[in-house]
């Protein structure tokens, strides 16, 4: 069969077909490599026992044993004993290409399991993300990917450095990060220095030197949505004003913690919306009075509060439910 029908037939397969293609023979497997690869999302999921990846709605899962639960419905298995080495193989194959654009790609790190103890599970993990981090800086390009998310059962500030420098600035327009359980005071070397402690302040040196590293990224400074878990006060507020939207979820939440995101929100030109759902039991129909004025509605669970932004024809408004843990946030005209 003459190439240039071959190529044509590799270029309209899906992915699935194109990753069965690949493994076929060398000569296919470099034709696939160069063509545009027929994938738009990666989830690469990391459990103790297996590796899941999906590719769109295509899911094959990787591992040693063949009882391994799973409840997608359209599965491949591959059950090997170098499972986890053929994971790697599949799923960083078209991020090799060049011509790859991705509209998500989601790295989450599940394992090791609860059974695992806390100093080799922080081993374990380290190794899976050098892993991928050494892959991406063997390549000769950046991955176009426009929402990246970093999911980790063992959150570490590297994590984020490990992907997300390799991603190409610009195209990625939306970034969500593993759920810190940080704060300000954590960070406060001269509160520290009174504590006495060598270690805290080791520690707080240390963090406060890879979050320089990761608002410093093009890709970082670029980016247009925000994803947040457990806190956001441990990255300073010029680094979070060029956002436009944000989510942030598990948030202990306090009156004070609500009027510094209003401060955020008010100084900042690019800010638009933000969601934000409390793990504290915080209702935010209380204290609103705190952050706006109170603002008469129709509905009866319904509480808004407005609040003008100074020198300004905009304003920010409040929009909380009764006893629901949650509040959005939006930038409006006068």
């Amino acid at each position: 069969m003459p190439l240039t029908i071959i190529e044509k037939i590799v270029e309209n397969s899906d992915f699935k077909e194109q990753l069965i293609l690949r493994k076929v023979s060398r000569d296919l497997r470099e034709i696939v490599d160069g063509q545009k690869i027929s994938c738009e999302s990666i989830q690469v999921v990391w459990q103790t026992d297996h590796v899941k990846c999906r590719f769109d709605n295509q899911t094959v899962l990787y591992s040693k044993k063949t009882n391994i639960k799973c409840n997608d419905e359209n599965v491949i298995r591959v059950v090997d004993n170098d499972y986890m080495r053929i994971a790697f193989t599949d799923w960083t194959f078209p991020l090799k290409n060049p011509k790859l654009k991705l509209k998500s790609f989601i790295f989450e790190c599940c394992g090791p399991d609860k059974r695992t103890g806390n100093s080799k599970k922080a081993v374990l993990t380290k190794k899976y993300f050098d892993q991928f981090e050494a892959f991406l800086k063997s390549l000769n390009h950046k991955i176009s990917v426009e929402k990246l998310e970093i999911i980790s059962n063992n959150p570490e500030l590297y994590q984020i450095m490990s992907v997300l420098p390799y991603l190409k600035p610009g195209v990625l327009k939306s970034i969500r990060v593993p759920g810190y359980d940080l704060n300000k005071e954590d960070l406060d070397l001269t509160d520290i220095v009174q504590i006495n402690s060598d270690y805290m302040y080791r520690r707080a040196q240390s963090l406060l030197a890879a979050i320089e590293k990761i608002v410093e990224c093009d890709q970082w400074k670029q980016a247009e949505e925000l994803h947040l878990k457990h806190n956001w006060d441990y990255i300073p507020d010029q680094h979070l004003a060029h956002f436009k939207k944000f989510h942030i979820t598990d948030v202990f939440t306090t009156s004070d913690k609500m009027i510094h995101l209003r401060k955020i929100f008010s100084e900042s030109e690019n800010f638009e919306s933000c969601s934000i759902t409390s793990t504290n039991g915080y209702d935010f129909s209380i204290n609103l009075d705190a952050i706006g004025q109170s603002i008469k509605t129709a509905g009866m669970h319904v509480l808004i509060y407005h609040y003008r932004i100074p020198n300004s024809n905009k304003f920010l408004e409040f929009k909380a439910y009764y006893r629901i843990e949650s509040i959005n946030i939006v930038k409006k005209n006068l």
